[in-house]
């Protein structure tokens, strides 16, 4: 008699597979900034899934230290008028979830965030320029607890009656993420790959081609009116995964979208 197989040891491995592929990701964006895991997760969701720049993002993870307050990663978005609050955990193993203490600290922060003198007092000078630089009372605030960890139905129904109090204002929202929230909004970040696959460009001097591990690159100076012509045929695309402008400083780092696409095709040209 033919025994039906067990499924499970399949569906373990999905699972295995998709918790080491954000640890990766994670893990990259941790060595790039030079900043720890937990913090690393943290300008890995703000640039995968709230569209910050990735260098951005780095810097923001930075702020962490032993005074943080419970302020992993602090961003202001000025065009959006919304101040980004996270706690970041990446367990070591996948059936443990956050401690109550993470969702305690993040909660703890408001009061810090809303009036950041404390940070001054305990050194921070460099979270209290960035706070005092803006009018609170006409931004939101998202605070938020982002771990690669199992969930805890503790935490999620302590985020839940949080909210639904509004002890902190109409101006102040939460959100917990966990491993399987998190991979499945990475799937869907994944799939709204926009990328410009194809396309000419003049440039207004001499180039330099490169190659190296990633493949091959091309260095040249372009007018303005040409990116403008780009922009207008391509929109936003064009500086998604395989194409950056910087204007001014740039503080280091690397797209790992840059990375995804030089990996993926290594054959295909990009323009820094």
């Amino acid at each position: 008699m033919l025994k039906k197989k067990n499924p499970a040891p399949k569906e373990e491995k999905t699972f295995s597979d998709a918790r080491k592929e954000l640890i990766s990701s994670i893990d990259a964006i941790a060595r790039r900034g030079g900043i720890s895991r937990d913090k690393a997760i943290t300008a890995w969701y703000a640039t995968t899934l709230l569209g910050i720049d990735e260098d951005e993002a780095i810097v923001s993870a930075s702020v962490d230290g032993a005074e943080d307050a419970g302020c992993d990663f602090i961003y202001i978005d000025h065009d959006q008028e919304i101040v980004y609050v996270l706690q970041g955990y990446v367990s070591d193993r996948p059936e443990r979830s956050a401690s109550q203490k993470k969702w305690n600290a993040l909660i703890a922060s408001i009061s810090n965030i809303q009036d950041p003198i404390s940070f001054q007092h305990s050194g921070r000078h460099d979270i209290f320029e960035q706070l005092t630089e803006i009018d609170p009372t006409n931004y939101a605030k998202v605070f938020g607890l982002v771990t690669l960890a199992g969930k805890s139905d503790q935490i999620a129904r302590q985020r839940e009656t949080t909210e639904r109090a509004n002890t902190y204002g109409k101006d102040v929202s939460f959100l917990y993420e966990h491993q399987d929230t998190l991979y499945e909004k990475h799937l869907v970040a994944k799939a709204a790959d926009r990328n410009v696959p194809e396309d000419e460009i003049i440039f207004n001097s001499d180039v330099v081609q490169i190659r190296d591990g990633f493949g091959s690159a091309v260095v040249g100076a372009v007018k303005a009116s040409e990116l403008a012509r780009l922009h207008t045929k391509h929109g936003n695309r064009l500086f998604e995964g395989n194409v950056r402008l910087f204007i001014g400083e740039r503080k280091g780092g690397i797209n790992e979208k840059i990375i995804e696409t030089a990996s993926s095709r290594p054959d295909t040209p990009r323009v820094p």
